[in-house]
């Protein structure tokens, strides 16, 4: 294994690593690789809040990984048996029991894809946690062919002391 620094600024790694002869990584996607190894190796993973429970028009399953500050959350939805458009707007906000809600984060559509055997469309959001709280309510806001939507999902992350 070879290791070839090509340039160090603003504390981002620029380079690239060399394994034998044929495969080359750059370094920021070996860095990601390996702190999403650890990560995924510190803690339990992702929760799931909500299976296929349906929400006026939408069947919806929600799946959350927050802990330690920040977070991912997953949204799967379908309307009439198919996978939600991609002109769904999904929206998450997070507010501690007791606090003030936090801002809308907007949800990254990644189009559909077959989870629990069908086919769905899938939402990514990265809520950003800016006070440490036992609980929060997530609050999940969904527009489009199936209508206007708005619930909320109570959500106990993983203590600190176990990621």
């Amino acid at each position: 294994m070879k290791l070839k620094i090509l340039a160090l600024s603003t504390g981002i790694l620029a380079g690239e690593m060399t394994i034998g002869r044929t495969v080359r990584l750059p370094l920021r996607w070996l860095a990601a690789l390996l702190l999403a190894t650890s990560l995924a190796s510190a803690h339990e993973g992702f929760v799931t809040r909500l299976e296929d429970e349906p929400v006026g028009g939408y069947t919806v399953t929600v799946l959350d990984d927050i802990h330690g500050g920040s977070g991912t959350v997953l949204l799967f939805l379908e309307v009439a048996g198919a996978a939600a458009p991609e002109g769904t707007e999904v929206s998450v906000r997070l507010r501690p029991f007791g606090g003030e809600p936090f801002g809308l984060e907007a949800a990254e559509y990644r189009g559909a894809v077959s989870y629990l055997e069908r086919q769905r469309a899938m939402f990514f959001a990265f809520p950003t946690l800016f006070e440490q709280a036992d609980s929060y309510l997530m609050e999940v806001l969904v527009t489009g062919p199936g209508g206007e939507i708005a619930f909320e999902v109570e959500v106990t992350p993983a203590p600190l002391a176990e990621l």
